[in-house]
């Protein structure tokens, strides 16, 4: 089960997984609010996976939440944080489905990987990944994952931490990217053979790797 809700700039997604009912029972799901989702469930005693998945202009989020216990013949109100989707989401519960809350629990969410607006999967937490080859000559490929919008900056360095190259220094949106070095300096010099060492710096995240230059 599947829910979209469209606002300007914005894509909210609820989905419903491994809610195995049985063929003579029933359940509704209900996602008219901006606010919260109703699911209803008019059988036996259940659980479900609850995906949330946001998609906007400024980068994605989702988070994901497992086995979540629900009662028969009840309702679940949902209210996810759309600022923060790893954040425990509030989940009211009807326990007659008559429209009364009878208690309130919170639910842990794990953040997964999310889409952009066109579909694209966005990692949910920065990852500089092993170059390739490694070692290498002359030239090696690094990757690496950004989540959100921010300002970034891959350096190569010799093994006493000194600057060679600077790859990348700029504001980068929620993506995966890619770089190649060719195994020169800021000057375009070619550097000897030997260990180097990268490091991705996006905000308080710093990351570093090692490879290996041959000739």
């Amino acid at each position: 089960m599947q829910g979209i809700i469209i606002e300007p700039g914005m894509e909210k997604v609820y989905s419903i997984h491994n809610f195995d009912m049985s063929s003579t029972d029933s359940a509704s799901f209900d996602v008219s609010s901006k606010s919260f989702l109703r699911l209803v469930n008019g059988g036996a005693d259940e659980s479900y996976d609850l995906t949330l998945r946001l998609a906007s202009t400024a980068g994605g989020s989702s988070g994901e939440i497992k086995d979540i216990p629900l009662g028969g013949h009840s309702a679940h109100l949902i209210w996810p944080d759309w600022s923060d989707l790893t954040a425990p989401v509030k989940v009211e519960i009807d326990n007659n489905n008559d429209g009364s809350v009878d208690d309130t629990i919170y639910v842990n969410a794990e953040p997964t990987d999310a889409p952009d607006p066109q579909g694209n999967v966005l990692p949910h937490e920065f990852v500089l990944g092993q170059n390739y080859p490694n070692p290498f000559n002359p030239v090696t490929t690094i990757e690496y994952r950004v989540p959100s919008r921010a300002q970034v900056s891959i350096e190569i360095l010799n093994v006493l931490g000194q600057n060679i190259r600077t790859l990348v220094n700029e504001t980068k949106s929620a993506g995966s990217y890619r770089i190649e070095w060719n195994g020169t300096d800021d000057e375009g010099r070619p550097v000897s053979t030997g260990a180097y060492l990268y490091r991705l710096t996006a905000g308080e995240f710093v990351q570093t790797r090692k490879m290996l230059l041959v000739k």
